[in-house]
């Protein structure tokens, strides 16, 4: 965040009481992402979840699902022959995984699926630290 405060002193005249800090960019950043994660989602048909594991914490990783709507692929993203932005992904799911068997991964994602609906399509690294298997039952 050190960087980010560098640059906000490119700006300093239009600040009326200084610069933020680091500190406050970091606190703004958390809330920011709290109120992301507790943010009810739209509940759609056409969802694309983006899966994927990361940010090791000790024994620990984060299970991370971004979501995607089709609609928005078809209408934004394919016309215009572009890449797949932030601007296009919801985060669906923040999980801390104290084991990544892909029953629980599972499990994760029939949760995620009650609350946001069902996934057209499940999108993943295929890494050997993700080994989900979909029921079709959902």
């Amino acid at each position: 965040m050190r960087g980010v405060e560098k640059t906000f002193e490119l700006y300093v005249d239009f600040f009326e009481h200084g610069t933020p800090s680091f500190s406050s960019i970091r606190k703004w950043l958390g809330r920011i992402g709290l109120y992301e994660l507790n943010r009810k989602k739209e509940y759609r048909s056409d969802w694309i979840f983006i899966v994927d594991l990361t940010v090791e914490l000790g024994t620990e990783k984060a299970l991370v699902v971004l979501g995607v709507s089709q609609q928005l692929l078809e209408e934004q993203v394919f016309p215009l022959k572009r890449r797949l932005g932030h601007q296009d992904v919801e985060l669906l799911a923040l999980e801390i995984m104290y084991s990544t068997k892909g029953e629980y991964i599972e499990q994760k994602l029939s949760e995620l699926t009650k609350k946001v609906g069902r996934p057209v399509q499940i999108i993943a690294d295929h890494g050997s630290d993700i080994q989900t298997r979909i029921s079709h039952k959902q």
